[in-house]
């Protein structure tokens, strides 16, 4: 995930391959999952035995009774769902229906943030919780699920083949074209794919730093250009930034959509006001590594003249149109509106250390922020969707992993603009600019 270049012949090779996977999944997908589960369980029994054997030609006797339990558990499965394949496509196909459910939920709750806040558009929501909430219970209670499920993969599939074939045929050809035919919709990872990529990132990276690796080792430049825009993704080890959290940085300012009003949070800190947080990139940045203790993987975008006008339009119809001020609890005190207290909440950090302004968002479906639907990639969609660079959920729902996997793949491509990579951990803070 982490690789510099992506080669153009693996673009058109998976390309047919999930074009073929797909038309499986379509017409025998019985045989299918009996296929990859077949082949999954012999490929741990192979991997279980392979590293006792290891262990044993290593004769490392500290390894034995760890490596002789683990190759114990990978046999049982292997040869357990080896024998029961059937119970083991039935479990694929009831966590299907899960799948769809949560998205139900997910929905309702957006329904009843719209409804409380007064917000247009709940006719939308309300179709799309009933289209998740009947394939849910057509998925799990029909005789005939297995056929849906089937159909699902394997449309979803063969999108997937198509746009990657077209990304082989934009690497290939000159750039002037490419840009001219390059798709700007993409269809993403499902969401609960993606949802746990921010916590392999954090993983990945701690591993490379207690090996006392360098963090340089992932981060590269494409060529000499400078980056006009970049976008910004947190990895967390705690709180709802957890499953990653996205904001753009533009002329040395961070622009960051979130639930900055404390006293406006419920149900966990999932739901609360929508404001956008203005703040020096810098002291931003810096404050986000230190004091939240988190890792910051930055994408830098060349832009063209136009694009960048562009930008500057769009930026300031957002904090501009439809906003209120918004001032954080140490303001709010500098102001005698309230009165001494320990203020230490994280807007009025910013508001302390990065200069931050805050405006509140008063009209429109991000009048509230929903950490499942109206998150923070809310900006960083309306902007780069703006300069043609768009993200489109299938599901209605765009998590921060789904940003980082496009951004990353776009960075490996060579006819993109999405030109460099760089990891900030507390061992590289001084190369902040």
């Amino acid at each position: 995930m982490l690789k510099k270049r992506v080669n153009s012949i693996f673009l058109l090779i998976s390309g047919i391959f999930f074009i073929i996977t797909g038309a499986l999944a379509i017409f025998a997908i019985n045989d299918l999952f009996k296929i990859i589960i077949v082949i999954i369980s012999y490929g741990l029994i192979f991997v279980g035995i392979s590293l006792f054997i290891l262990v044993l030609v290593k004769k490392d006797k500290s390894q034995y009774i760890q490596q002789l339990i683990k190759t114990a558990i990978d046999t049982f499965f292997g040869v357990f769902a080896i024998s029961n394949t059937d119970l083991f496509i039935s479990a694929i196909v009831f966590f299907f229906g899960l799948y769809f459910l949560c998205h139900a939920i997910l929905h309702l709750i957006n329904l009843y943030i719209y409804r409380i806040a007064k917000i247009n558009g709940k006719l939308q929501i309300y179709f799309e919780f009933l289209l998740n909430f009947i394939l849910s219970i057509t998925i799990i209670f029909s005789e005939k699920n297995t056929r849906y499920v089937g159909l699902l993969l394997g449309i979803y599939f063969i999108c997937i083949g198509i746009i990657n074939i077209t990304d082989f045929i934009t690497e290939i050809i000159p750039k002037k074209t490419s840009t001219k035919i390059k798709r700007a919709i993409r269809i993403p990872l499902p969401i609960l794919a993606t949802l746990f990529i921010p916590r392999f990132l954090l993983k990945t990276i701690n591993n490379v730093l207690q090996t006392e690796q360098s963090i340089d080792d992932f981060s590269y430049t494409k060529n000499n250009q400078i980056p006009d825009l970049f976008v910004i993704v947190h990895l967390a080890n705690k709180g709802t930034a957890t499953f990653g959290h996205v904001e753009i940085a533009f002329d040395d300012k961070i622009y960051s959509f979130g639930n900055y009003n404390r006293h406006s949070r419920m149900l966990f800190d999932s739901i609360g006001d929508g404001i956008i947080a203005v703040a020096d990139k810098k002291a931003y940045m810096e404050y986000e590594i230190t004091v939240q203790d988190r890792y910051l993987i930055e994408f830098g975008i060349k832009l063209t003249q136009t694009q960048k006008n562009k930008l500057i339009r769009v930026i300031n119809n957002l904090i501009t149109k439809d906003v209120e001020p918004y001032y954080p609890d140490l303001q709010l005190y500098e102001m005698g509106l309230i009165e001494a207290g320990n203020y230490h909440d994280i807007s009025s950090d910013l508001y302390k250390l990065a200069n931050a302004k805050f405006y509140r968002i008063t009209k429109g479906p991000h009048k509230k922020f929903f950490v499942f639907k109206t998150n923070c990639v809310m900006l960083a969609e309306h902007i780069l969707g703006s300069l043609g660079k768009n993200v489109i959920a299938i599901n209605g729902i765009i998590a921060p992993g789904t940003y980082y996997e496009y951004l990353n793949t776009e960075f490996k491509k060579k006819n993109t603009n999405v030109i460099t990579r760089k990891i900030y951990t507390k061992q590289n803070i001084d190369e902040l600019k």
